[in-house]
């Protein structure tokens, strides 16, 4: 395996592909490149989406998928791994055997099932696939309520419902869940469990639907993760900037979807900042659980949100 030669961390995203550039890998390589990691990307399939939702889904060949597994596998040091939407059984398999390689990196899991407007992604014989195989091999899952009721065959009405829920979930494998409640009533909910307790993020609602936020936040998560941060300390500060990208999203088309932009919002205007390319200091341990205590240190992306005066 080739050692890389520079401080930067890297990231791989298994995932659709957007045109649009809302969701799936150009959304997670464009949180990745804000946060200062160089990403990686394959797709597993091509969506024909347009700002007013998902038409169809093209899968990427098996042959040309595999090579492209292999070769970020065996060429790259990969130090986190995201994955989005697997269409087909063979693509979840491959998967399993690429993060059986790689199982003391973390990995982020966004179960994505259908898009906002229905447009189903997976069987239920791959949604079986994807539990059996992939659930337990990850360190973190981040299914929204919907997705959640599929896996779990069970109704998430509420906020009771959501912290059962949430353990279920953790029973199926995975280290961490991350449980998104934008679908109930009321200002959105969010939970995080980490086999011990679980932590609320509750923030006000904004009156749009905004495309791509469960591949942001599941985006966020992993950036913060292989940047260094404990599961709680990345939990808070992925929602601060989900806050920031909802309150600052805008529309390619009048009648469709809102759509947010984390490059253009930590750069644009901004070109004087620091890289943050610079290593973090930590202390052992495994993907990052312990670290230093000071939190804002130069080469922090919180710091740099701060120096924006965007976080509070």
């Amino acid at each position: 395996m080739v050692i890389s030669r520079n401080n930067m961390k890297h990231v791989l995203t298994i995932a659709g592909h957007d045109l649009t550039s809302g969701a799936g890998i150009t959304k997670d390589l464009e949180i990745f490149l804000a946060l200062g990691l160089h990403p990686l990307s394959i797709p597993t399939s091509f969506a024909i989406q347009g700002p007013k939702g998902v038409t169809g889904l093209i899968p990427t060949p098996s042959r040309a998928f595999n090579r492209m597994l292999k070769t970020a596998g065996d060429e790259v040091r990969l130090d986190g791994i995201k994955i989005g939407i697997l269409g087909r059984i063979a693509q979840i398999r491959a998967v399993s055997s690429l993060l059986n390689r790689y199982h003391d990196k973390p990995t982020v899991l966004d179960p994505v099932l259908s898009s906002k407007n229905g447009f189903r992604f997976i069987s239920n014989d791959g949604l079986s696939a994807m539990i059996r195989e992939l659930f337990p091999l990850s360190y973190l899952i981040t299914p929204n309520l919907d997705e959640a009721s599929l896996i779990l065959q069970k109704p998430i009405r509420n906020i009771r419902e959501m912290e059962r829920a949430i353990r279920l979930l953790s029973q199926l494998g995975p280290k961490n869940v991350l449980l998104k409640g934008g679908h109930l009533a009321g200002d959105p909910i969010d939970l995080l469990f980490d086999g011990n307790e679980i932590l609320t993020h509750k923030r006000q609602r904004i009156d749009r639907q905004v495309h791509g936020t469960g591949c942001a936040l599941s985006s966020l998560m992993l950036s913060f993760i292989v940047l260094g941060y404990p599961m709680k300390e990345a939990f808070v500060r992925s929602e601060q900037l989900m806050e920031i990208l909802l309150r600052e999203s805008y529309r390619l088309d009048e009648n469709g979807y809102w759509y947010s932009n984390l490059t253009k919002i930590a750069c644009g205007e901004h070109k004087d900042l620091k890289s943050l390319n610079s290593p973090r200091k930590t202390s052992a341990g495994r993907h990052g659980q312990k670290r230093n205590a000071a939190l804002l240190d130069a080469s922090d992306p919180a710091d740099l949100f701060k120096k924006m005066e965007i976080v509070q």
